[in-house]
């Protein structure tokens, strides 16, 4: 990338001073032989005026007239390269009829010279490659006329059109060399300062990928907001994702292995015990047996769950649900898995209905209730009413609350809150994120309030029928 920078930059550059020379050079040649055209006409006229005395009143004295030839002294001391000499006639300003007197200068025609524009004017100007000429009627014969024809001796004298630029070009070249030179050390600077970062991000997405998550880029100041900055602020926003993705599913297997071990454990010993005869109660260690077994069902049950509504491969009954009484029967099926919390349903008397799933609306209830339990001290609270339109349930506990970093995460898969929890409070995180999912499949909101140490409120809202 560097060397393609580089390339292209002195690419422009040198494009562009070829570019202005090139143009430098011709608007100074199209000036010069402006220039020299203008400067042939002048000498011509002076040439007129000064022999106007000599000049012949008829085309015989005209070849017989001993000014002619004129000699090459004569076009030094004018300043002219070559001069020759025409007799016209003119009628009504048309040319009649040309006769060269003195050859003509060299590269200039007669067809060269405008006759009807000489007549008017008395001289005229042209340009033939590098040769400027100008032609100029003697004043002498300007009012003369012949026979109704005007007669008239014109001198042509010619120039040479100098495009040498003298010491600007000289200057320009010097100039260019200077400009290549910047050019090569601000495209060196720049190919690395564009260069650098790219190649640094390269290098931490490689490391990345490889497995290194604690990579960063050096975090660009706040002020920039080009593409660099962009880019290297992304890769660290994605390696913080990732890192803490991984560390999420880490936490999560310990999680799940914890969940898993516990009630394999209480089972494989309790069947030990009936197997050897050494269980004192054969009863209670059955229902112990069934109680761990329907926690591993529970368990694979919500991971299955998880699975279809990230394949989006459930279906939802959507029908007018009255909330409230879906909602007191969810509480009462898990009222003697409280324990020592006081479990309250504060509900309506009236029904509340939402197009919502019952089975989904029940494990929605369930799973929230379920948790609140896990963290709650002596109470848990479940309360349904109408809000501003929509249906609103509030799970309240009085437990330690989540603290303000948690809460934009809690409804998050695999998420498990920064406090350590207790043993009570072991859970795999499947039930919060069930939760969000089946809401949004219903066109609702999920969110959760807490202070620290003041308990917390997880909120679920849909719209009413």
């Amino acid at each position: 990338m560097r060397r393609r920078l580089l390339t292209t930059l002195l690419i422009v550059v040198t494009a562009g001073l070829l570019s202005s020379g090139l143009g430098t050079f011709l608007m100074a040649r199209s000036n010069a032989g402006s220039q020299a055209e203008q400067l042939a006409t002048e000498r011509a006229q002076a040439l007129a005026d000064a022999l106007t005395e000599r000049t012949p009143r008829t085309l015989e004295d005209a070849l017989d007239t001993p000014i002619f030839p004129l000699d090459l002294d004569m076009s030094r001391s004018f300043g002219v390269r070559q001069i020759g000499v025409l007799y016209m006639q003119f009628e009504s300003s048309r040319e009649v009829s040309s006769k060269v007197i003195l050859q003509l200068p060299e590269g200039v025609e007669i067809d060269d010279i405008d006759p009807v524009r000489l007549f008017e004017t008395g001289s005229v100007g042209g340009r033939r490659g590098d040769i400027a000429f100008g032609a100029a009627i003697s004043r002498f014969g300007r009012d003369r006329k012949v026979g109704g024809e005007a007669q008239h001796v014109v001198f042509v004298v010619s120039v040479e059109t100098s495009t040498d630029l003298g010491p600007a070009a000289g200057w320009f070249l010097l100039a260019s060399a200077g400009t290549l030179l910047l050019a090569i050390g601000a495209s060196t600077w720049l190919s690395r300062s564009l260069s650098r970062p790219v190649s640094d991000a390269a290098a931490a997405a490689r490391g990345i990928a490889g497995g290194d998550l604690g990579v960063r880029l050096p975090e660009p100041d706040d002020e920039r907001d080009d593409e660099l900055a962009d880019l290297a602020r992304a890769i660290n926003e994605m390696a913080t994702g990732l890192e803490r993705s991984r560390g999420l599913e880490r936490r999560f297997l310990l999680s799940i292995s914890h969940d898993l071990r516990t009630p394999l454990t209480s089972i494989a010993g309790y069947a030990e015990a009936l197997t050897d005869g050494t269980a004192d109660d054969s009863a209670a260690a059955g229902r112990i047996i069934g109680t761990e077994a329907e926690r591993l069902n529970r368990l694979v049950r919500d991971l299955l769950d998880l699975a279809r509504l990230d394949a989006h491969s459930f279906e939802l009954d959507l029908v007018p649900l009255d909330l409230v009484e879906s909602t007191r029967q969810a509480i009462e099926a898990l009222s003697p898995t409280a324990g020592d919390v006081d479990l309250v349903a504060d509900l309506p008397g009236v029904p509340v209905r939402s197009n919502a799933d019952a089975d989904r609306w029940a494990q929605i209830v369930g799973n929230l209730v379920d948790n609140g339990l896990r963290h709650a001290y002596t109470s848990l609270v479940v309360s349904l009413q109408e809000e501003e339109g929509r249906a609103v349930l509030r799970v309240v506990d009085d437990g330690q609350g989540i603290f303000e970093a948690d809460l934009p995460h809690i409804f998050e898969r695999l998420y498990v809150s920064r406090s350590q929890p207790s043993g009570s409070e072991s859970g795999s995180g499947l039930g919060l994120a069930i939760v969000r999912e089946l809401v949004d499949a219903m066109n609702g909101e999920v969110h959760a309030e807490s202070t620290p140490g003041t308990g917390a409120t997880l909120v679920v809202s849909l719209p009413l029928a």
